[in-house]
């Protein structure tokens, strides 16, 4: 019996995935919610692994964090990497590479991060 669930389990999951649901949120955060989403399937590789696919080049990105003061969040690279994947599923891509990040000065910053990436769009062959 188990192992029929464990069979049967992706299937169901499998199953729901196209389903939409209407609901009474404001659809500028019901558009927000779906760009998250969508960002999530963005994927990011290195110089060497984009090269292993069919891939289109959409142009360059830039993305920067700011730290405002002593006690104000410091820069991540895990805020820039999610501002690389909204940049990116914009323009149509489903993959980016950082190409160079650095640690620069930034007038009114007391730490500043920002890095230079090139969005993909990497055809899988799941035409």
């Amino acid at each position: 019996m188990k192992i029929l669930l464990v069979l049967l389990l992706p299937v169901l999951l499998s199953a729901c995935s196209g389903i939409k649901f209407k609901s009474n949120i404001s659809p500028v955060l019901a558009e927000h919610v779906q760009d998250s989403v969508d960002a999530d399937k963005v994927i990011e590789y290195s110089a060497e692994e984009i090269q292993r696919y069919q891939s289109s080049g959409l142009g360059s990105l830039i993305a920067s964090s700011c730290q405002q003061g002593v006690n104000s969040l410091k820069p991540s690279r895990y805020s820039i990497k999610r501002d690389l994947k909204y940049q990116t599923q914009g323009v149509g891509g489903n993959g980016y590479v950082i190409m160079e990040c650095s640690n620069d000065f930034y007038p009114g910053c007391y730490a500043y991060l920002e890095c230079r990436a090139l969005a993909y769009d990497i055809d899988f062959g799941n035409s």
